[in-house]
Formats: structure tokens, sequence, C-alpha cells
């Protein structure tokens, strides 16, 4: 019997669902609070078979996974979405942002973290360049050691990342990276990969928590007959539901 287990984080579940492992977000009603939650429940594997839920499930929640194993898929995703957000505090709060190293024995990453002197370092000397207004995108790079050297404009900003250079443990200049991931035609095993996907399917889960709504149970008086309905019913919905009931 497959034994599915759960989680309130967001960005886990995003990982996991990246990973192949089925994904399934549940409301929850604390009894003795009377307060609702959402939960992630989570299959046992991944599709594959290649990706354990429970042992990976440990390993993040005790900080070993993102801490000491930076080129696993979860860990690239987790740490592209922390930059994101860091990247967002740089804009719209003024906070500085310094892009620093995380390393085992044999593999190298990056992320953005508060702190440094504050500014990028300018485009000057940096060869060819690549612009971009795409947040995802950018977080997702600067795992791999791309930096943001300028930003431009107001609200929806553009990015400025040097062209040519390599992501980190590939062969692979930026340039060729982006044009190749927007073709659709990346390896989806690809580190970048990886990170990109973690980071849309994040946001598809927050879009859908946003989107779920309660749903109220409606059961025929001395009947079998019951139906789940939306409270915002009206209309023609209404109507259907009478029909149901009453025929």
């Amino acid at each position: 019997m497959e034994t599915w287990t759960s989680t309130p984080k967001t960005i886990l579940a995003a990982a996991l669902g990246t990973l192949g492992v089925p994904i399934r977000l549940e409301k929850m009603l604390d009894e003795k609070t009377g307060t609702g939650r959402r939960d992630f429940f989570l299959g046992p594997q991944s599709l594959d078979g290649k990706y354990q839920t429970g042992s990976i499930k440990a390993r993040f929640d005790s900080g070993e996974l993102t801490r000491d194993v930076p080129d696993h898929p979860v860990s690239d995703i987790v740490w592209a979405k922390h930059s994101r957000d860091r990247i967002l505090d740089c804009l719209n709060k003024g906070t500085r942002i310094n892009l620093l190293t995380q390393s085992n024995s044999s593999k190298l990453r990056t992320f953005y973290h508060p702190g440094g002197n504050g500014g990028f370092p300018g485009v000057r000397n940096q060869g060819d360049l690549l612009q971009t207004r795409d947040l995802n995108l950018v977080a997702a790079l600067s795992r791999f050691g791309i930096p943001i050297l300028n930003v431009e404009g107001q609200g929806m900003v553009n990015f400025i990342l040097p062209a040519r250079q390599h992501l980190l443990g590939t062969s692979d200049p930026v340039g060729q990276i982006v044009q190749t991931w927007r073709a659709k035609d990346l390896n989806p095993e690809h580190p970048f990969a990886y990170a990109m996907h973690g980071l849309l399917n994040y946001a598809r889960l927050i879009k859908e928590m946003d989107n779920e709504t309660e749903q109220v149970l409606i059961r025929k008086p001395k009947s079998s007959k019951a139906a789940y309905i939306d409270p915002a019913t009206t209309g023609r919905g209404m109507d259907k539901m009478r029909r149901f009931f009453l025929g």
C-alpha cells in the first residue's frame, strides 16, 4: 500500500512535483482551534521511481539537503527561490544583496543573500550582454554563478546579464542556455531546467491556493443525494442544483 506524506511547505511541494512526485493540495481543519490550513500531500516516490519522497523530505526538514548537497535538484530549486526573494527585496526595499558561493568537495553553486556593499557590478568590460525582464530566469541563472550586472528602468525592470559567461559546472554560456530554454529544447534534466521548472511550479501552486474556494456540502433530507456547492453559486448554477435535488 502506498504511503503518502504531507507538508505545509509550498517550496518543498513545488520541488518534489518538479521531480515527478504526485502532489495533492487539500484544505485541512484544525478541530481544536477551528482554524483552517492547506497541506500538500506527497506521493511516496516520483513516477519514474528515481526519487523517494520520504528520504528527500527528511533531509530537507533537517536542513542537511540544502546545506550539504548544493547540486541536488531540490537544493537548486530552493536556493533559486531564495535568490528570487532577495532580488525582489533589493528592488522593492533597497536591500543590499550579494552573490555568495556554496560548495562541497566537488560542486559549486551560488545564491543571492542580504549583505555586501550594495549595487551591481555594472556592464563595463563585460562583453556581450543579455537583457531580460524574466525574474525567474534571472533567479535560476544566479544559482549557477551568473550575476546581475545592472538593472534598468522602474516597475517592469530590465535585468542585464553577461551573455557569454558559462554556468557553473557546465560548458554552457548564458546566451545559449536562454535560447535553448526559450525554444523548449533544453534537456529537462539539465540543472538549470530543474531550477526554472521549480520556480514555475511554485508560482502555479501559489495560484492554485489563492484560487481554491471552500465548498459547502448539502444533503437532501431522507435521501442519499448530496453535493458540494460553491457558496458563491447563483443563477444557472442554483437552477442546476435544484433540478438535481428535486429530480
